[in-house]
């Protein structure tokens, strides 16, 4: 019989008896490795690092001792035969009690992280032209295509500073650049320190001494009703409008125009349930074959080409 939370803990990983993760036994915050500890450890290492948190921080009345055991005794019916399946989860609820938002917020990012390296090796495309800035892979884009005339096409400009180096590195008089936004700021929440109006400049539409850059402000699918694309070589387009409502709607909606040669940056590829969920789910239903041309080293700037 198992009398005690540590004698649990040590039936689950026979000589576990330290978590490296913890700073000292006493100190009442959680080291940053943490989340990734629990992600690349075992099953059984997953519910000890659960176990000596928890017991080590909820030794108030006994609850957790006696809770623990009655979980084992419902999902087992045997209570030496630890089913750490169920442990781990119940564990996952309790350690639960001891973290901030901001611990789930760097999980959840880690996790993005995760997926979008692995769906980038799924799906094939090659990662390592890597390059420390955003402004790299706008000059590897814009070298192909300095010389033609360009339809520069930006949904999500904010101050401008995307269009405005674009504008710079566009030397042919005929190419046009226009900015998409409603300079409102963001239509939804996105996260948790970029809610719902965040990015606002009040309705302030940015000044950029080129007359070839013309902004269309208000919500995407306000002016892209009524928006014709102007005859052009190439396009270029440059998602910056962060979620995954407004990306999809603008790839569906400009569908026909994304061309074989069409550039697409993404400029928050990162988050898996917003621009990365929205060109998963464009490509896969359209059919459409990109190749990867850059991207930022931690992938969440990239730049895609279309081939067929």
């Amino acid at each position: 019989m198992i009398r005690s939370v540590p004698e649990l803990a040590r039936s689950v990983s026979p000589g576990a008896n330290h978590f490296s993760g913890w700073r000292s036994p006493t100190d009442k915050s959680l080291d940053p490795r943490f989340p990734f500890s629990l992600i690349t450890a075992s099953a059984p290492r997953r519910a000890t690092l659960l176990l000596k948190i928890t017991s080590g921080r909820l030794e108030d009345s006994g609850r957790m001792q006696s809770d623990t055991l009655s979980v084992l005794r419902i999902s087992n019916p045997h209570p030496h035969d630890v089913n750490t399946s169920v442990l781990f989860k119940y564990c996952l609820t309790r350690a639960g009690e001891l973290v901030s938002p901001g611990m789930i917020y760097d999980l959840d990012a880690t996790i993005n992280y995760l997926e979008v390296g692995r769906w980038m090796h799924a799906n094939g495309y090659d990662t390592t032209c890597r390059v420390r800035q955003r402004e790299e892979l706008f000059k590897l884009a814009a070298a192909q295509v300095t010389q033609r005339d360009v339809l520069y096409l930006e949904f999500g400009v904010h101050q401008g500073d995307a269009t405005r180096y674009w504008s710079k590195l566009l030397s042919d008089p005929r190419s046009k650049l226009h900015g998409f936004d409603s300079f409102e700021g963001l239509p939804e929440n996105f996260l948790p320190h970029r809610r719902k109006g965040h990015f606002s400049l009040q309705g302030q539409v940015p000044r950029i001494d080129d007359p070839r850059v013309q902004f269309f402000p208000g919500w995407f699918e306000q002016t892209l009703a009524t928006y014709t694309l102007p005859a052009h070589d190439v396009l270029v387009l440059n998602f910056d409008a962060d979620l995954y409502s407004s990306t999809i709607f603008v790839l569906n909606t400009l569908e026909r125009a994304i061309v074989p040669g069409t550039y697409i940056y993404f400029d928050e590829f990162n988050h898996r349930f917003h621009e990365l969920r929205a060109f998963r789910e464009f490509t896969e239903r359209t059919g459409m074959r990109c190749s990867l041309l850059g991207t930022s080293r931690c992938l969440d700037h990239v730049l895609f080409q279309r081939t067929a």
